[in-house]
């Protein structure tokens, strides 16, 4: 046992011995090789100054994003200056809508029930005088109310008494000559076209 113990110990120191040796024999080469690696496998200092095919392709995309921010807020501005434009045009209608709605409701003549009873009696009256005599007095009276009462008179003396306003003069008539005429009678026959007549509410 103590032969197998010994002969152990001197292989181990052989051995050791033997490695020693071989290590020393090639230091030299390892030592190269070792350099020549370092040399190989040396890294550059690292620098952001680099660019990659993924990279050009991001900016390419950021820039067709961007430009296509930018045509939409052109197509945006351009959209609402138009928007503008037809608000100011529709404004401007309305306006001209409104002017002739109150020019119509000026024109447009109303006879309410109420007021007929009384109506009536200046019809008849009128009625029963001569165009000659009942067209001066008509003739000073408002468009209103001569319309009001030629309303409940019969067509054929509305014309008459029309045709007597159209010819009278100023200068024999002694009236204004605003009141008188041909286009005071054509006045007062637009808006006997347009009389509105009030209803009777059911009882």
């Amino acid at each position: 046992m103590p032969l197998l113990v010994i002969a152990a110990g001197i292989a181990m120191l052989l051995g050791m011995l033997t490695m020693s040796f071989s290590l020393q024999m090639n230091w030299h080469k390892i030592g190269e090789t070792a350099t020549e690696y370092a040399e190989r496998v040396r890294i550059a200092p690292r620098s952001w100054d680099f660019w990659t095919l993924e990279m050009s392709n991001l900016a390419e995309e950021l820039k067709r994003e961007r430009d296509s921010l930018e045509q939409r807020k052109r197509d945006l501005d351009a959209f609402a200056q138009r928007i503008q434009a037809e608000k100011a045009e529709l404004e401007n209608l309305r306006n001209q809508i409104n002017s002739i709605r109150d020019e119509i409701n000026r024109s447009v003549v109303t006879l309410t029930e109420a007021e007929k009873p009384n109506l009536k009696t200046l019809a008849r009256t009128y009625a029963s005088m001569k165009p000659a005599e009942s067209a001066p007095i008509l003739s000073r009276m408002s468009d209103e109310m001569v319309v009001k009462i030629l309303a409940l008179m019969k067509p054929d003396v509305v014309a008459n008494i029309l045709t007597q306003i159209s010819n009278l003069q100023p200068s024999t008539s002694n009236i204004p000559a605003e009141f008188i005429g041909s286009a005071r009678a054509a006045r007062i026959s637009e808006k006997l076209r347009l009389l509105k007549q009030e209803q009777p509410q059911p009882q």
